[in-house]
């Protein structure tokens, strides 16, 4: 049964975390989400076992742990770059904001 525990757990967590932001618009759908997924999980325990229901869960999470870590470590060597997605500079006449596909670098050569 620890995948349904796992799963409320996660949920519940969401619940607080939207608490704490003050996402009170998505507390009702967190809400109904993680209680149609604890069931479904506990459901699925019983009836295929704890085992199989956790690679269920399991296989899914390790790919989005996977993009997110990926997505995160781009973004980070973007801005180590010094490039930025969007310009939060005001332009003053001193500093002009470009745009990140504008190439500055000169050749090697």
């Amino acid at each position: 049964m620890w995948p349904a525990n796992l799963v409320g757990a996660f949920f519940v967590a969401l619940f607080v975390f939207d608490i704490t932001q003050k996402n009170y618009d998505q507390l009702l759908g967190h809400a109904v989400i993680g209680v149609f997924l604890t069931i479904i999980f506990m459901s699925l325990s019983v009836i295929i076992g704890d085992n199989l229901t956790g690679s269920l869960l399991i296989v899914p999470t390790t790919f989005a742990l996977v993009f997110l870590l990926t997505v995160w470590f781009m973004n980070e060597s973007i801005k180590k770059r010094g490039c930025c997605m969007k310009c939060s500079c005001k332009e003053t006449p001193e500093k002009k904001c470009e745009s990140p596909s504008h190439l500055t670098a000169t050749p090697i050569v």
